[in-house]
C-alpha cells in the first residue's frame, strides 16, 4: 500500500472570446438566471481521469451575491452538473472514458464526492487541516495531531478490480479515516470508516 502526495489540478482562464462562445451555448442549457458575458470569467480544468472532458467553472459578477455555475465539456458539447446521491450516473461520468491509476484515481473520487449530496449530510474528503471550515480555532496541540494523523493519508492499494483508498472525511462534526473501494469502471463503495475525533467546531456544508 503506497502514499500518495496529490496535486491540485489546476485550472485556466478562458480568453474573451471562448467566454462569449461559452456563455452563449453555457445559457442555452443552464436553468435561472442567464450569464452575462461582459461580467462573467469562466475557469477551465482538464480532468486527469478522463480524456477530452473538462470542468467549467463561470463566476458571473454583475450582481450581488455572484452568481457561479458548473459545467462539463465535452467534443464541444455542455453539460450541466448537479448534486446528487448518485453522481455517476447524474452527472455524465459513466459517459467518460475513465482511465483510473494510482495517480488519477484520487482526483476521480475528489470529482464524484464533489457533487454527492449537498448539506449536512455530505461526505468530504479532505488532504489538510485547512481545508476543514472550522467554526472556531483549536488548541495547538490538537491541531497539531490532526496534522500529524493526515500525514499518514492518503494511502492507495492495487487492487485486481480497482483501488482501495484510506483518507480522512468530514462528516458532520467528525472527522473520521474512510476507506473506500473504486472500480475500474468507477464505481465507489465505502468498505470502513473509523472515527478519529468527534464534537469538533466545523461548520456545516451549505
Amino acid at each position: 500500500m503506497s502514499q500518495t502526495v496529490i496535486m491540485s489540478q489546476i485550472y485556466k482562464e478562458l480568453s474573451p472570446a471562448k467566454t462569449k462562445s461559452a456563455v452563449e451555448k453555457l445559457n442555452k442549457i443552464s436553468s435561472g438566471d442567464d450569464l452575462n458575458p461582459n461580467h462573467v470569467k469562466i475557469m477551465a480544468q482538464d480532468l486527469s481521469f478522463t480524456n477530452g472532458w473538462q470542468r467549467l467553472m463561470a463566476e458571473d459578477y454583475s450582481s450581488t451575491p455572484y452568481k457561479q455555475k458548473i459545467f462539463l465539456k465535452n467534443n464541444n458539447k455542455y453539460f450541466t452538473v448537479k448534486y446528487s446521491p448518485t453522481p455517476f450516473q447524474d452527472n455524465h461520468i459513466r459517459d467518460m472514458d475513465l482511465d483510473l491509476t494510482e495517480g488519477t484515481v484520487i482526483a476521480y473520487m475528489m470529482f464524484y464526492y464533489d457533487y454527492y449530496i449537498n448539506g449536512a449530510d455530505r461526505l468530504k474528503p479532505i488532504f489538510h487541516y485547512d481545508d476543514i471550515d472550522w467554526q472556531d480555532d483549536l488548541p495547538p496541540m490538537t491541531r497539531k495531531s490532526i496534522e500529524t494523523d493526515f500525514a499518514n493519508y492518503p494511502t492507495i492499494a492495487n487492487e485486481k478490480n480497482g483501488h482501495t483508498i484510506k483518507m480522512p472525511c468530514v462528516f458532520r462534526q467528525t472527522i473520521m479515516i474512510v476507506t473506500f473501494f473504486v472500480s475500474r469502471d468507477g464505481m465507489i463503495e465505502i468498505k470502513d470508516r473509523q472515527s478519529l475525533i468527534d464534537d469538533l467546531p466545523i461548520k456545516n456544508f451549505s
